[in-house]
């Protein structure tokens, strides 16, 4: 798993997020200790690696005073070429649900096709 993870950092994120244009900086990685790792493999080695492909792993949860921390669906303000999506992002409803998810889907429509971001979206507020 960690050798995908490897080639699709070296040879491919450039191609999604033009900030890696010039290569991925493994520096940036978390360390889990006092002297990191100076390669991208023991960088690598001490992340968090999971697939989330039971139903109840991938379930977003709307705590109390959450709100704020969501990110804005369809809007990517560190990464060119990035769209945000999904029920976990800041969309008007915030809940883990069907609809929430439909909600961020056309906001980040809206923002792909160059239209007001809540262009015929029901429920949005805004923040």
């Amino acid at each position: 798993m960690f050798a995908k993870a490897r080639q699709f950092l070296e040879q491919d994120i450039g191609r999604l997020l033009s900030s890696f244009d010039s290569g991925f900086n493994h520096q940036r990685l978390v360390s889990t200790t006092a002297t990191p790792p100076a390669t991208l493999d023991g960088r690598l080695a001490q992340q968090v690696v999971r697939a989330n492909f039971q139903p109840s792993d991938r379930y977003v949860q709307a705590l109390a005073g959450t709100t704020k921390f969501r990110l804005d669906a369809g809007r990517s303000v560190r990464f060119d070429n990035l769209c945000l999506a999904g029920d976990w992002t800041y969309n008007g409803l915030n809940v883990g649900c069907v609809e929430a998810a439909v909600m961020s889907g056309l906001l980040a429509a809206n923002d792909l096709l160059g239209r007001p971001h809540a262009d015929q979206v029901v429920c949005w507020f805004g923040r």
